[in-house]
């Protein structure tokens, strides 16, 4: 895991708008649409995905499920991106 970003507020009523918060917290960036409801720390303690760790689907699934506990998102999800290659 390169970089762990988390989009606080993506949804299809705000779609078009672009992101205007952005919070650092530890090896975590929060990026919101609006200005950011939430800790960050609330939100961190729920992620168990950790940046230079390998994939781990315990780790997705575990997250997945404390995210929907906090209650605080209608539907989260997590996306993994492969990272490009450095071709130079």
């Amino acid at each position: 895991i390169k970089e762990i970003n988390i989009f606080t507020d993506d949804n299809f009523d705000n779609r078009f708008k672009a992101i205007s918060d952005t919070t650092h917290y530890g090896d975590y960036t929060l990026y919101s649409k609006n200005k950011l409801k939430f800790r960050p720390k609330a939100l961190t303690d729920a992620v168990f995905i950790q940046k230079g760790d390998i994939y781990s689907d315990l780790a997705r699934s575990r997250t997945s499920r404390y995210l929907n506990d906090l209650q605080m998102f209608r539907y989260p999800s997590i996306d993994y991106v492969e990272n490009e290659e450095d071709t130079t």
